[in-house]
């Protein structure tokens, strides 16, 4: 599938994450958004470890827990830090693994998530630009 295919697909897929996710109200939605934040840079991990890519899983261990950092922080306390997080994971995207073509993961993944981050970064910034309910307890 050409490139454009991806991203398409992507946003079609983070549309459908964002309907699930926001389902169930601000706080399970703020959950959603931060274990998804997770998991999209725990690919990359998996990926790495997969092919036994010493190297890589120096790049992406760190990148996993500073993720996860801002995904917890942003969950517990500041609900924007969910958006900058998703849209910080589009340069994680872009640098390494599309300048750079990393070959532990395949060229397709990238793009179908820089166009994924991208909408749900949208959503979770407007959400909390939006409704109070997002913001956190004082």
């Amino acid at each position: 599938m050409p490139a454009i295919g991806w991203l398409v697909l992507g946003g079609i897929l983070a549309v459908g994450y964002v309907r699930v996710a926001s389902r169930r109200g601000a706080q399970h939605g703020r959950r959603a958004f931060a274990i998804g934040l997770v998991v999209a840079a725990l690919v990359y991990v998996v990926a790495a470890a997969i092919r036994l890519n010493v190297a890589a899983l120096l790049i992406e261990g760190p990148a996993l827990i500073a993720f996860g950092v801002v995904a917890v922080a942003g969950d517990r306390r500041w609900p924007a830090l969910l958006a900058a997080g998703w849209a910080l994971h589009v340069a994680w995207d872009v640098v390494p693994h599309v300048l750079i073509q990393q070959s532990y993961i395949g060229a397709w993944y990238p793009m179908l998530c820089i166009s994924f981050d991208l909408v749900v970064a949208g959503y979770v910034g407007w959400r909390v630009a939006r409704h109070p309910v997002m913001q956190p307890a004082q």
